[in-house]
């Protein structure tokens, strides 16, 4: 048997803008707004793969 091939209909990415999965513990406590525009800017900065 083998599998149909996967076909990839978006192109995006995903940040983690913090989430509270336990009460007082966020899975970014480093979060700034500062270090969201930098990190998206490295990711829109880079070139994309040859």
């Amino acid at each position: 048997m083998t599998a149909d091939p996967v076909v990839l209909r978006h192109r995006g990415i995903s940040y983690d803008t913090g989430t509270r999965y336990v009460p007082n513990v966020d899975s970014r406590p480093d979060w700034s707004p500062t270090l969201m525009r930098r990190h998206l800017g490295v990711v829109r900065d880079d070139p994309p793969p040859a």
